[in-house]
């Protein structure tokens, strides 16, 4: 229900004044003097009220800087998520030249690896596994690592409390 606010706006703000606690005693006084004889503002009282207690659990201070809080907060998320996908993407080209090197490093040592083992009196199927097991499968690994640390890291530093 709606008051008269051509009647009544000086009782509005005066309730609206009594609720966030600014109003004096006297004002207090004023006020319940006049919602023991006005029900539309003993009503329009009530529903600030219940208003209001639906917001508890929010802290915020409305004022005149609520604006440009809000537009800072929100510009600064813009440069978190800006610089994030700068990261993401350096990492990613990071990744793809380290599996490159790696593909290249283990030709190179394919290569020569087929002319040092027979000098080392070793078998093609014995060079073979000891170029996989000691050059070709470490390096995939860290080249894996390298591609998933965005991802790994984007999953870690979402738990709460944790920080990198």
């Amino acid at each position: 229900m709606q008051i008269d606010s051509a009647r009544h706006p000086s009782f509005c703000a005066l309730i609206d004044k009594s609720l966030a606690g600014a109003a004096t005693p006297q004002e207090e006084q004023t006020l319940r003097e006049h919602l023991a004889t006005c029900a539309p503002c003993a009503e329009h009282q009530e529903a600030t009220r219940r208003v209001v207690a639906g917001l508890e659990g929010f802290s915020f201070a409305p004022g005149p800087g609520l604006d440009h809080q809000v537009l800072a907060a929100v510009a600064l998320r813009a440069r978190q998520l800006e610089t994030n996908r700068v990261r993401r993407r350096q990492m990613g080209w990071g990744g793809l030249l380290a599996l490159l090197l790696t593909a290249v490093g283990s030709l190179a040592a394919s290569r020569l690896g087929s002319l040092a083992g027979p000098a080392l009196h070793l078998d093609p199927a014995q060079m073979r596994f000891g170029l996989a097991a000691f050059w070709i499968t470490p390096s995939l690994f860290i080249c894996m690592l390298l591609l998933l640390q965005p991802t790994l890291h984007a999953g870690l530093s979402s738990r709460k409390g944790f920080s990198l």
